[in-house]
């Protein structure tokens, strides 16, 4: 404390021994990086930040799982927002001649290190956690496309979500890549919120009939598609 008090009041010195004002950085830095990551939603720097009181677009959490996968967002304008998901691929005119054409220009915000550690992580959800179920639903000349994922239940099971990516082939070796993969977000729930709950039955992340048939059929959808997009 003597040490201190030959400090300013407010210097970083000082404040930086505050357990409060630490915990606080630490909350301004995950709204920091989840702007630099796609999530343009104004979240709250609370201290239940971890059971979920910040809610996001569905839209969001595919551009977030993406960055976080991959290492890089895909702009076209301002970070966040509609505007980093191309609606238009390309325009030609009459004769076909392609005016313009949606050209990815990635931009790096998180090292090498932490994609594959959260990659890693990612990939033992589907392997032994939540999403085991689903972890090898996806096949191509019957060998099954590893998964990359988290499941998600809100409370009273009012909503269930997943959001991850499957791996896509490299166009210049063939080779299944996370950054020519395709990265899925779903979400199932009742618009006034009703828990998603019968007599017999209960529709949780782990389990959801009604998602993962679908999950699959989509991801199998795509990894088939004759000429797969990057976007």
């Amino acid at each position: 404390f003597k040490k201190l008090m030959g400090h300013e009041k407010y210097s970083l010195e000082v404040l930086s021994k505050i357990r409060d004002f630490r915990t606080l950085v630490n909350l301004s830095f995950v709204i920091y990086l989840s702007k630099k990551i796609g999530i343009s939603t104004q979240l709250d720097p609370v201290l239940s930040f971890p059971l979920g009181p910040n809610a996001i677009s569905i839209m969001e959490a595919a551009l977030a799982y993406e960055a976080l996968l991959t290492g890089k967002t895909y702009r076209l304008g301002a970070p966040g927002g509609t505007a980093m998901v191309p609606i238009i691929q390309k325009i030609v005119d009459r004769d076909g001649r392609t005016l313009w054409e949606y050209a990815p220009e990635p931009k790096v915000v998180l090292p090498e290190r932490v994609t594959v550690l959260t990659s890693e992580i990612l990939r033992k959800v589907m392997e032994r956690g939540t999403g085991k179920k689903a972890g090898d639903a996806v096949h191509v000349f019957d060998m099954p496309l590893p998964s990359f994922g988290k499941t998600g239940t809100a409370n009273q099971f009012t909503n269930s979500s997943f959001a991850g990516l499957i791996p896509g082939p490299d166009p210049a070796t063939g080779q299944l890549s996370i950054d020519n993969g395709y990265t899925i977000a779903s979400y199932v729930g009742f618009d006034n919120n009703q828990p998603m709950k019968g007599d017999h039955m209960v529709l949780y992340g782990s389990f959801i009939p009604s998602l993962f048939p679908l999950l699959r059929a989509f991801r199998s959808q795509m990894v088939h598609h004759p000429q797969p997009r990057k976007c």
